[in-house]
């Protein structure tokens, strides 16, 4: 089966209803990570964000990211920048979406990046009811 063929089927079926342990680390990798440049463009955001992980392919996360952060889609930017070990990023995305009000993210992006202190302020200073659904 080529790529495209994959691709579609995964598109169409769900990663999570496609098995792609037989191809090599390399294929499978470049395969997730157009299925998730699909998703993107489709503005499923947090499948691409999931296929992008899965690929392990941090570029694009943080290329993701930083497109979500211009448009300032700054809950999705969080979720896009979480898998990646980029702690400026991480940072700049917390302390944005703290000053947004944007709590809970902020405290999960605080936690991800093992600042337990500021997730700790923010869940003991800011009211439940102020946290995003």
């Amino acid at each position: 089966m080529n790529d495209k063929k994959l691709a579609d089927m995964i598109m169409e079926k769900g990663i999570d209803n496609v098995n792609l342990t037989m191809l090599t680390p390399e294929k499978r990798r470049n395969i997730l990570s157009h299925v998730a440049e699909k998703y993107a463009k489709k503005n499923n955001i947090p499948e691409a964000v999931r296929l992008f992980a899965m690929a392990e392919n941090r570029e694009k996360l943080v290329e993701l990211s930083d497109w979500l952060m211009e448009q300032r889609r700054y809950k999705q930017a969080a979720q896009a920048i979480i898998p990646t070990d980029d702690k400026e990023r991480q940072n700049r995305i917390a302390e944005i979406c703290l000053r947004e009000r944007l709590f809970e993210t902020a405290s999960n992006v605080y936690t991800t990046m093992g600042n337990t202190v500021m997730a700790k302020f923010i869940s003991e200073n800011f009211p439940v009811e102020d946290f995003e659904s």
